[in-house]
C-alpha cells in the first residue's frame, strides 16, 4: 500500500472529529467505497493511531470500537509506529477508557505483530503500552496488556489446573483417572 503522507482524506477527517453515533457507519460506507486506509499524517500516525485518540469519553468509544475492527478487517497496518515510535496500542494507554480500546486493537493483531509480547513493544523512548498506561495510572489498560501477553500461558495454566483437580478427585474417590498425567520435563 503506498501511504498517503498528509494529505486528508474523507476517512482521515471523520476519526479527527468528534464521534457520534454515525461515525461507525460512515467509516465503513468510505472503507467499502475504496478510502485510502494507508493514509499517515505528518507525524506517521495512521488512522488506528487516530481512534483511540479520538475516544474521550465512553460513548466516543462505543462509537469507535468498530472502527477498529473495520480498519483491520480492511488491511491497514497494525504494526504501524508513529515518528515517537508508538503503536496504536500506546496511544489508547494515554485515553479514556483505554481498556477497551486495548482489548480490540490485542484482537485484530498488534500484539502479534510484537512477537505476542507486549513487553516487546517499545517506543523511542524505550517504553511499551503498559509502562505509559502505569504512568498514567491506567490500572485497567495494564491489565489488558498483561492479559494479552500471558493469555496463552494463562489458558494452559488453567488446563493443568483443572487436569490436578481431577486427579485428585479420582484419587479421593478411588476412580480411574481419565486426564493423562503431564510429565515435568
Amino acid at each position: 500500500m503506498e501511504k498517503s503522507a498528509g494529505k486528508s482524506t474523507d476517512l482521515h477527517v471523520l476519526l479527527s472529529s468528534t464521534p457520534t453515533p454515525e461515525t461507525r457507519q460512515r467509516s465503513f460506507e468510505l472503507i467499502a467505497g475504496g478510502e485510502d486506509i494507508a493514509w499517515r499524517g505528518e507525524s506517521n500516525e495512521t488512522l488506528l493511531h487516530l481512534v483511540p485518540s479520538c475516544a474521550r469519553t465512553s460513548d466516543h468509544v462505543e462509537f469507535l470500537l468498530p472502527v477498529v475492527y473495520q480498519l483491520a478487517d480492511a488491511g491497514v497496518d497494525v504494526a504501524a509506529v508513529d515518528v515517537d515510535g508508538n503503536t496504536a496500542l500506546h496511544v489508547c494507554a494515554m485515553c479514556v477508557s483505554g481498556h477497551r480500546m486495548a482489548a480490540a486493537l490485542t484482537r485484530v493483531g498488534v500484539v502479534a505483530d510484537c512477537r505476542n509480547n507486549v513487553a516487546d513493544c517499545r517506543n523511542n523512548a524505550g517504553q511499551t503500552a503498559a509502562d505509559i498506561a502505569l504512568a498514567t495510572n491506567q490500572q485497567s489498560v495494564v491489565a489488558v496488556l498483561n492479559s494479552a501477553a500471558s493469555g496463552l500461558w494463562n489458558a494452559v495454566g488453567t488446563v493443568e489446573r483443572r487436569d490436578a483437580r481431577r486427579r485428585d478427585h479420582h484419587q479421593k474417590t478411588g476412580r480411574v483417572a481419565l486426564v493423562p498425567r503431564r510429565s515435568s520435563s
